[in-house]
């Protein structure tokens, strides 16, 4: 059975309230792209993050998402 992490507010920059947030968790996941990456790469340091940060980063950016959704749809035309 699976664990869901305590509430914690707090600034995304705010690496010691991520700490805490990330302390005991086997993995985080977000389901919003307005999550910093600087914060995603941080607490991919401690646990797993999925969607991994590098995804993240691209979903923030509408150019490189593009590129990335096409390449990715050309390997299954």
């Amino acid at each position: 059975m699976g664990r869901i992490a305590t509430r914690i507010t707090a600034q995304y920059t705010d690496r010691p309230a991520l700490k805490k947030f990330a302390a005991g968790l086997e993995l985080v996941t977000y389901e919003f792209e307005n999550v910093p990456v600087e914060a995603a790469v941080f607490l991919a340091e401690l646990v797993p993050v999925l969607p991994p940060p590098a995804a993240l980063e691209a979903a923030q950016d509408r150019l490189t998402e593009k590129t990335f959704v096409s390449k990715v749809g050309d390997r299954y035309d």
